[in-house]
């Protein structure tokens, strides 16, 4: 059974996101609702901007999701991936989102 973790980010989104879709890291990236020839950190300051957010470091600037599946389900990266991005779609339709799916660990 797969592990879903949510966690509330305070940090500048360009951290997490410059973390999440590292080269080294990351085999499959997608975004959904964002422009994928512009920085997805702006799109997501801009977007939070027009809500009057980004006006004190503790508040909350964006979740970041964690999908594990079992080791014993032997899932193949590229299935976890379709998984994760048919779940921000049914989850969060009119989100923007960055689906990320890591390889470098086992």
């Amino acid at each position: 059974m797969p592990l879903l973790k949510g966690t509330a980010g305070r940090a500048m989104p360009d951290m997490a996101i410059g973390y999440i879709t590292r080269e080294d890291k990351a085999e499959y990236i997608d975004v959904q609702n964002l422009f994928e020839d512009e920085s997805y950190a702006e799109q997501f300051k801009e977007t939070a901007a027009r809500f009057g957010k980004y006006k004190d470091y503790g508040e909350r600037k964006y979740y970041h999701f964690k999908l594990s599946p079992d080791r014993a389900d032997h899932a193949e990266p590229r299935m976890v991936h379709k998984y994760a991005r048919a779940y921000a779609e049914k989850m969060f339709p009119d989100c923007e989102c960055v689906i990320a799916t890591h390889t470098d660990t086992q």
